[in-house]
């Protein structure tokens, strides 16, 4: 019998009285059948729910979050190349270093199909670790990664989806989101077209066939505006990790378009869209147009990163963004050759560049000249703006859709003023309002810890209409946190090499982290440094931003 309608699906998944066809019993220990009749999944009754208990038992102490951030890492560390990703980070999480007997176990753990090489394979593993890991590992590795194949596909392909109603599949545009991808892919495309039960009352066997309940118009919720997908199962016989699936998957997709980006910035042949997982292979050298780590602008404005996440997506608390902040045309190319999906620009160095003041609003050509040139490099740009370069925000406004039209991704507006007051607070809220609708992220920046002067939570709460905040001068970690936990919007602290470690900032909450004029500074130190050495002198201390500004006359 074979089912296809929705509600169907749903009433013999939620029936006790159906359950997975019986499984050999008398497997030798050790072998992929003996696995088998060990497993939650081939169970039924009170032994089925022992044994899943002790599959969630394991998961309970894995962290989703923290396998999404390994996920992307890995798969970044690898180039984009995601094969085993979910498999090894999975396997880390449990205790399991060595995961390279996964693949051979798997390939009949869900059919059946059993072979030396598969027996070998399950006792290799089962010699590593426990029985409810091994579980683990197997149901994940071929899910996992044919989720994350058929994603890759359904993106490529912009969500055309065979018997697909037009406009309900997603669209590969900009600022999808991945954690919508992974949903419709497992309502469209699910790794697992179909799964068998058995009725105990008759010994029928009836097939449900998850992409046509899936795709079923007469299961569509009003609430949600979609099909509730079952993929990961339904009623008395659920996947017992779909958070801790989901985060392996979203994390390498993250992954593998942060690599695709690195890889259209080093090369002008790098691929549309990663289809495979694997990157393109690298540029030869080039004619001497282009140095052979960049792509040329052209090439890397149509990055597929760009198409897959926005720059809002960037921001996570706990999992910061590190922003570098570029000045000219040669540190932004740099930073986007060395794989940063996005940059930020640093008011000092581009005052610097021009040797005019910094924070005095007397750089709003140069700051839109550099935007001009680097615009094309294939990577996301926010804009330091200052505090808008005026306090009216209608000049505000046109300054903001002038950025949004080279393509910038956010800016950032700070209520600190030359004197060393700071703006008030319901003329900076006009000025925020000002920046918003013109498609970027409004980045609202309070100078409260900067100046030492006025009240941080009162400005953070009142900046709350903006895309996200900026305390520079913010490194307690105490306060930090608190600062986190009193605004919706992600928090963004400034690094400070003497301040709290990356990991630290992110246990606080925040969700963006910018270094400031720090490279610019440090790039000034390199080079007095170098010439020094060559003299035979020792190596200087790195300016401080105090010292860069008497210099600039401010």
């Amino acid at each position: 019998m074979l089912i296809r309608r929705h509600a169907e699906a749903r009433a013999v998944l939620a029936d006790p009285r159906y359950v997975p066809p019986p499984v050999r019993q008398d497997g030798r220990e050790g072998t992929l059948a003996w696995l088998r009749a060990q497993v939650s999944r081939f169970s039924t009754g009170d032994v089925h729910a022992e044994r899943r208990r002790r599959v969630v038992d394991r998961l309970l102490a894995l962290d989703p979050a923290e396998l999404r951030t390994a996920a992307r890492t890995m798969t970044l560390e690898r180039d984009g190349d995601w094969r085993g990703v979910p498999t090894a980070v999975l396997g880390a999480a449990l205790g399991v270093r060595d995961t390279a007997a996964v693949p051979a176990a798997a390939s009949g753990y869900l059919s059946g199909e059993e072979s030396p090489q598969a027996d070998a394979a399950v006792a290799e593993l089962l010699a590593l670790t426990d029985l409810p890991a091994v579980t683990l590992l197997l149901q994940a590795h071929a899910a996992t990664e044919g989720l994350i194949e058929n994603a890759l596909a359904h993106a490529a392909t912009k969500g055309d989806v065979e018997g697909a109603v037009p406009g309900d599949a997603p669209q590969a545009g900009p600022g999808v989101d991945v954690d919508a991808l992974l949903h419709e892919t497992l309502r469209w495309n699910p790794p697992l077209k179909a799964t068998r039960r058995l009725d105990t009352r008759t010994g029928d066997e009836v097939t449900i066939d998850l992409v046509a309940a899936n795709r079923d118009p007469d299961g569509f919720d009003s609430a949600s505006g979609r099909t509730p997908h079952l993929t990961f199962g339904y009623g008395v016989r659920p996947c017992p990790a779909p958070g801790h699936a989901l985060a392996l998957a979203a994390g390498v997709l993250e992954g593998v378009f942060m690599a695709s980006l690195r890889s259209a910035a080093r090369s002008p042949n790098a691929a549309a869209f990663p289809r495979s997982g694997r990157s393109a292979p690298a540029a030869p050298p080039g004619d001497g147009t282009h140095s052979r780590f960049m792509a040329s602008p052209r090439e890397a404005a149509r990055s597929p990163y760009a198409a897959a996440m926005s720059f809002r997506d960037l921001h996570r608390p706990g999992d910061p963004l590190l922003l570098p902040n570029a000045w000219d045309y040669g540190s932004a190319a740099i930073l986007a050759a060395h794989g940063f999906p996005a940059i930020g620009t640093t008011s000092l160095g581009v005052a610097a560049v021009y040797g005019k003041p910094d924070a005095a609003g007397a750089t709003r050509a140069e700051t839109i000249e550099l935007v001009e040139s680097i615009k094309d490099l294939g990577v996301m740009v926010t804009v330091d703006v200052e505090g808008g370069f005026s306090d009216d925000p209608a000049e505000v406004s046109d300054l903001v859709a002038s950025l949004a039209a080279l393509g910038v991704a956010g800016v950032n507006l700070e209520d600190g003023r030359p004197d060393g007051t700071l703006r008030p607070i319901e003329l900076h809220q006009r000025i925020i309002e000002a920046a918003t609708g013109h498609g970027v992220f409004v980045n609202a920046r309070t100078d409260t810890c900067w100046l030492r002067t006025g009240n941080t939570l009162e400005r953070v709460a009142a900046y709350s209409h903006a895309d996200g905040v900026f305390v520079p001068g913010l490194s307690d970690l105490d306060e930090i946190a608190e600062v986190a936990a009193a605004t919706p919007l992600p928090l963004n602290v400034l690094y400070q090499p003497n301040g709290p470690t990356l990991g630290r900032l992110a246990a606080a909450g925040v969700a963006r982290v910018s270094t400031g004029s720090l490279l610019y500074r440090a790039a000034l130190q390199g080079a007095l440094a170098t010439v020094l050495g060559v003299q035979g002198g020792s190596t200087p201390q790195m300016p401080t931003y105090a010292e860069i500004a008497a210099l600039l006359g401010k």
